[in-house]
């Protein structure tokens, strides 16, 4: 991975950049630490062999969005284009983007941070700044699709934990600067409702709305779902949904869902999700289903209200925010215009001392 440390790459617009240092690797790509010719240390995303239209596709929107991006709490692109060598073709070739350096993601401040949580006005504040980039998005008729803990980034570069400190069974941990940006547009896509995502994969499966694992494909609501999995990771510091990492994972995870919320998904769903072609979906004895696969249902899920702190008065409004976001029916779900209007961010600039 670091095969590429040491060199300097020419962009397509004759930028040159130094590549000082891998940084970490993806499902479709590295990313390394470039510094430009003035010395500016900045990130390299750089897709392996990757289809001409599938870099298209995300340089397109990251266009889209490119002038208004770092004052909506999203990453802010310098370059983007194709590195071309002996092993590139007219329809194949390592495809980079040039953005802002950043620090941690959350994923990764709470995987140093075992068994480590946010509190509720920390959670405020980031909920509140990626919900800012959400709702531009949605504005803008996009979707990202891939909402997730490890696409939230510090923006200060050398950001790390300032203080820790216990109240309970729980660990608390609050970071030198709470200022966040969204990245990874390469499965965002522009939603038109008339065209049909019909049994298109799309989420990290611990983030996946129903209708997507219904193979109803994805709407402007799916990435609400997300959120709202997003808020309860940072609350508690733990995946809300899994599988079982089997062959029946998904069928695992939607159990997991309807124990957890206390839910189950609503019928009409799985007739619409059957009447437009569903892979998804089959006819059993019973009715429509979800494909089983004689899978044995999970037992003993504790529901999601279970998680509220002791006396914790502003995680029940949180909790029912993440309630919101993660109705069965996307229709159901409120728009991130609503949901950057809920209580939950009254007082959004509140800052809380730790001795």
């Amino acid at each position: 991975m670091a095969e590429l440390v040491g060199e300097t790459v020419k962009s397509e617009n004759g930028n040159q950049y130094e590549i000082r240092r891998f940084l970490g690797a993806g499902a479709f790509g590295q990313i390394y630490e470039v510094h430009n010719g003035d010395k500016q240390p900045l990130a390299m995303k750089i897709n392996r062999k990757i289809k001409i239209e599938h870099h298209r596709a995300e340089t397109n929107i990251m266009n889209m969005i490119a002038k208004e991006a770092e004052a909506k709490n999203i990453v802010k692109i310098h370059d983007f284009g194709a590195l071309k060598n002996d092993k590139s073709t007219e329809s194949v070739y390592d495809g980079y983007i040039i953005m802002n350096l950043l620090g941690p993601s959350i994923f990764q401040v709470l995987e140093a941070e075992k068994h480590a949580c946010f509190e509720n006005c920390d959670i405020r504040q980031i909920g509140h700044q990626v919900c800012t980039a959400m709702e531009y998005l949605e504005s803008r008729g996009l979707v990202h699709l891939d909402l997730k803990p490890e696409n939230v980034c510090f923006v200060k570069i050398n950001n790390s934990v300032k203080s820790r400190r216990s109240q309970g069974n729980h660990r608390f941990i609050k970071m030198e600067d709470n200022q966040v940006c969204l990245i990874d547009f390469g499965t965002a896509r522009k939603f038109v409702e008339s065209e049909s995502w019909v049994n298109v994969d799309a989420q990290t499966q611990n983030y996946r709305a129903i209708e997507v694992f219904l193979g109803l494909g994805f709407n402007e609501k799916s990435d609400v779902w997300s959120f709202g999995c997003l808020l309860f990771e940072m609350y508690t510091g733990q995946l809300l949904f899994f599988g079982d990492e089997k062959e029946n994972s998904e069928e695992s995870q939607i159990d997991v869902i309807q124990s957890v919320l206390r839910r189950a998904i609503p019928y009409y769903m799985y007739e619409k999700a059957y009447d437009v072609g569903s892979k998804k979906v089959a006819i059993s004895k019973t009715g429509l289903s979800f494909h089983r696969f004689n899978y044995t249902p999970l037992l003993d899920i504790e529901p999601i209200y279970t998680n509220v702190r002791h006396n914790d008065l502003i995680g029940i409004q949180l909790f029912n925010l993440i309630l919101d976001c993660l109705e069965m029916d996307p229709e159901d779900r409120p728009e991130f215009a609503d949901i950057i209007e809920n209580r939950f961010f009254d007082d959004v600039n509140e800052i809380v001392q730790i001795d």
